[in-house]
């Protein structure tokens, strides 16, 4: 009998904490390589009505965000200024740790859509140096697509025509 009831209140806690997340379809390119598990303190920071920044923790892996369903009702709401996804990237290159950190800004409403895919691009790499130009205070710049529509950066005139 208490086995059965252990059991019962387990799994009535699991089913509360898996309805109290929210799993939205993200897809995070950096570099043109999808992110898989080279990322740490990832979080959405929003600034309210009362001009206070203010963060919430989110949990990725390659097509998911999971955030808490409180935490993602709220981050809906009409009453942000703003909402910004940031994140640290860590990458090995010729055996030496390289780390990004990146913020980007974003609508609320990219929460609601179907899926949203983000490409990041470093502009300190030459490769995309001689494609892109950062967002200005940074050494990086992002496109993204999703069911409404894409963002894409203005690409720099590598042919010398105008």
């Amino acid at each position: 009998m208490i086995k059965t009831y252990i059991s019962l209140i387990l799994f009535c806690t699991i089913t509360i904490q898996l309805k109290a997340q929210k799993n939205i379809n993200l897809i995070i390119s950096i570099d043109e390589k999808i992110v898989a598990g080279s990322l740490s303190n990832l979080r959405l920071i929003y600034t309210s009505e009362r001009n206070t920044e203010e963060s919430v923790k989110a949990d990725y892996y390659p097509g998911n965000l999971s955030l808490n369903q409180n935490d993602y009702d709220m981050l809906l709401g009409n009453n942000l200024k703003t909402i910004y996804l940031a994140f640290t990237y860590n990458e090995y290159c010729k055996n030496k740790l390289h780390s990004y950190s990146y913020k980007i800004d974003l609508n609320n409403k990219w929460l609601e859509n179907y899926y949203f895919v983000l490409y990041i691009f470093n502009t300190n790499k030459s490769k995309y140096k001689e494609i892109y130009s950062p967002i200005k205070g940074t050494t990086y710049t992002y496109e993204y697509d999703y069911p409404g529509g894409s963002v894409k950066r203005v690409k720099k005139n590598k042919n010398g025509c105008d």
